[in-house]
């Protein structure tokens, strides 16, 4: 299973997203989850315009959702294993 991240404004190269603020989109993958809606193998992918993809890390917290994938019209940036929400305390 794959799920989008529509709600990105862009990516670090390491997966960390760039969201809007808030944590809005962490809250709807919870909630997802918790409906049973994904799973802890379910694809995060950002499709994201070259522009929108930045090299240098970010800040995380550890109720950040990072991604597995990053697409853009030019390639597909695959991302290490990275320790998630569910993860936490795990």
């Amino acid at each position: 299973m794959a799920l989008g991240d529509p709600a990105g404004r862009g990516c670090a190269g390491g997966g960390a997203r760039i969201g809007k603020g808030a944590g809005y989109s962490d809250l709807e993958f919870a909630l997802l989850m918790e409906a049973g809606l994904m799973r802890r193998d379910t694809l995060v992918v950002a499709t994201v315009h070259t522009l929108q993809v930045i090299g240098d890390p970010i800040p995380v917290t550890d109720h950040d959702v990072k991604v597995d994938l990053i697409i853009t019209p030019e390639e597909v940036i695959p991302v290490p294993s990275l320790r998630r929400l569910w993860d936490v305390g795990t």
